[in-house]
């Protein structure tokens, strides 16, 4: 993405030499659609990569497909307006485009005080964080230090709802588990010592709040300084009482609350009780599900992964479940289940004691910059833009059934 000055870059945009795109048809289209309108700037194409999208008018404007783009010509301004920048680069680098911007500029010189954009305006700041973070990782690789976009620490196997889509797996735990505090502050101590920034550190499960001593968890991680933000992501079925909700005051964190109609029963009654206190969050309707929720082996080729791993939603962050540090979720819960080989190159185990820390550190690195797929790939469906999208939340009345896998000979 090009490096660029709003105020020197809309000069050039309102001369209407060529077309101005911005890739991403959801909230932060809306907010970027937004702030290039207060400026004068004529927006003549949504891009995106949902095709239930494409065709339809988003905000006015005629919503169009990466094929349709790529028409324009590759001197066509595009604003990634959405979070899954990797994804989006690579499909922009596959057909040559090059005045390519993030969002950032844009919106931090934007006045939202009294903009309508359809997005509540407490919800901006923190899009606006998560914005920037996810750029942040694209120069991963090239900084010195260690810089996690995402952290995801699985605080729980259980669910309150059982939505046979989940991308994390849940509806295939029979017997669902609590992750214990101190397995987990542990391994995290230690990964802690290897990294030297955690841009947002997530609490998920399942329904994160199943687990009653997550306020141990989190009093914990607001005492790390190179922990920035935690986000607590909650389906709205559990309101937290005690000190389950008197943790979520501090500044560092927020609740991320997917609103699911009527599964999420106490959606009001938990809004309620966070205004009354004072407390961070932002509520939404859940986002664009992708076909990923089965667990199969897949036939690919070395190029078909790493296309898949490049365009992955979630190629940007790490998972840590039960003391074990891995690339994705996907690959976390299906180790986990015991539903796909144990491929040790996949995980960190960070409950080992006496590890050298600049050997995982070397580790982590490799885990979080230097791959170009990992094995769990062939197990799943992919989560990008060329996967076919489901309705979210379906809900299925039993767990789902899998195949445990059974370690030839020669794997055991």
């Amino acid at each position: 993405m090009k490096l660029y000055d709003i105020k020197l870059l809309t000069q050039a945009l309102l001369s209407g030499k060529t077309k101005v795109v911005l890739f991403g048809a959801g909230r932060w289209g809306k907010v970027a659609l937004y702030s290039l309108l207060q400026r004068n700037v004529t927006v003549s194409y949504f891009c995106d990569s949902d095709v239930l999208k494409q065709g339809t008018q988003f905000c006015g404007v005629e919503v169009i497909s990466p094929e349709k783009l790529a028409e324009l010509g590759a001197e066509t301004h595009v604003f990634v307006s959405c979070n899954y920048i990797l994804p989006v680069l690579s499909a922009l680098k596959a057909i040559h485009f090059t005045n390519v911007y993030n969002c950032i500029s844009l919106f931090e010189h934007t006045d939202f005080t009294n903009a309508e954009t359809g997005v509540p305006l407490r919800e901006i700041p923190v899009m606006m964080e998560r914005h920037k973070a996810a750029c942040m990782v694209i120069e991963a690789n090239k900084d010195p230090h260690l810089i996690i976009r995402g952290m995801d620490l699985m605080v729980t196997e259980a669910c309150t709802m059982k939505c046979k889509d989940c991308s994390n797996l849940m509806p295939y735990y029979l017997k669902p588990k609590n992750e214990d505090p101190e397995v987990l502050l542990k391994a995290f101590e230690v990964l802690s010592k290897c990294v030297d920034r955690f841009l947002e550190v997530r609490l998920l499960g399942g329904e994160p709040f199943m687990n009653k001593r997550i306020h141990e968890i989190v009093n914990k991680l607001v005492t790390y300084p190179h922990v920035e933000k935690i986000a607590i992501f909650t389906n709205a079925t559990i309101i937290p009482k005690d000190e389950n909700l008197s943790c979520l005051k501090h500044p560092k964190v927020f609740l991320d609350i997917t609103h699911y109609g009527v599964l999420s029963k106490n959606h009001d009654p938990l809004v309620r009780v966070l205004d009354e206190t004072g407390i961070n969050y932002t509520t939404h309707s859940p986002h664009t599900w992708t076909d990923s929720a089965k667990i199969e082996y897949r036939e690919k080729s070395e190029k078909q992964l790493k296309d898949m791993f490049e365009r992955c939603c979630v190629n940007d962050v790490l998972t840590l479940l039960h003391g074990k540090l891995y690339r994705c979720p996907f690959s976390a819960n299906a180790m986990n289940l015991n539903a796909i080989p144990q491929v040790s190159d996949d995980f960190i185990d960070l409950a080992v004691e006496d590890l050298d820390l600049n050997r995982t550190r070397a580790q982590v690195r490799y885990l979080y910059t230097g791959r170009s797929y990992i094995s769990a790939c062939s197990f799943c469906n992919g989560r990008d833009y060329t996967v076919a999208t489901v309705e979210p939340g379906v809900q299925t009345k039993t767990h789902l059934p899998y195949q445990a896998f059974t370690p030839t000979a020669s794997e055991s």
